[in-house]
C-alpha cells in the first residue's frame, strides 16, 4: 500500500516558540499527548489534529492532506508542504524560500502535472520519481533525511480548535496560501 502522508516543514525548530508556529498556522494549537514518531507518521492523517516533530533545526507537521494542500509561505524561511499518496498515485509539493514560490505542482495517478509553478530543480532532472523529489526537499528543509529519524523519537499532537474557552473566543489570523486556479484534490 505504500506511504500516504502530508505535511508542511519549516526550516525552523518551533518547539520553544509554539506561539508563533500557531500564528503562522493561522491556527489555534490545543497540545494533546506526546507520541512516537512512528505514531506520528501515520497513514491517512484526520483533519482535526496534526503531530509535530522538532529537528534539531527544522518544524516538520503532519497534517490531513486538504490541510497540507493549502501551502504556507514564511518570509526569511524555507517551507514545504507536501502530500504523498502512494495509493493514490497522487502527490504535490509547494516548497518555498523567504516567502515566494520555487517549485509547485500537483502530479495524478495518470502523471500529469497541475498547477504547475517554478522552474524544475536540478534534482528533478535526475530523478523522474516524485515521491524521491519530495524526499529530497523534506531532507533540504528538515535538515535531516526523512529515513534517519528514529522512530521511538518524540513528537507532539495538537488539535486545531477555534476557541479556546466558551468565554475566551480568538479569531485565527488568516493563513498567505498558495493561490491556485482549482485545488489539486479535484484533479483526481
Amino acid at each position: 500500500m505504500g506511504y500516504n502522508i502530508s505535511g508542511i516543514v519549516i526550516d525552523k525548530n518551533y518547539s520553544n516558540t509554539i506561539d508563533q508556529l500557531k500564528t503562522l498556522l493561522g491556527e489555534n494549537l490545543v497540545f494533546n499527548k506526546e507520541l512516537t514518531f512512528e505514531e506520528a507518521s501515520e497513514n491517512w492523517k484526520e483533519d482535526d489534529y496534526c503531530d509535530i516533530y522538532f529537528s534539531k533545526d527544522a518544524t516538520l507537521i503532519f497534517v490531513s492532506m486538504a490541510r497540507a494542500a493549502d501551502g504556507l509561505k514564511v518570509p526569511q524561511q524555507k517551507t514545504l508542504s507536501f502530500i504523498l499518496s502512494e495509493m493514490t498515485m497522487t502527490f504535490a509539493i509547494n516548497y518555498t524560500e523567504n516567502g515566494e514560490v520555487i517549485r509547485n505542482f500537483a502530479q495524478t495517478e495518470d502523471g500529469e502535472r497541475h498547477e504547475e509553478i517554478g522552474t524544475p530543480l536540478s534534482f528533478e532532472k535526475s530523478e523522474e520519481d516524485v515521491s524521491e523529489l519530495i524526499y529530497y526537499l523534506l531532507e533540504k528543509t528538515l535538515g535531516k533525511r526523512f529515513w534517519d529519524i528514529d522512530l521511538e523519537e518524540t513528537c507532539f499532537r495538537y488539535y486545531f480548535k477555534e476557541t479556546i474557552s466558551k468565554t475566551n473566543e480568538i479569531e485565527a489570523p488568516k493563513k498567505e496560501v498558495l493561490e491556485v486556479s482549482k485545488p489539486w484534490w479535484k484533479f483526481w
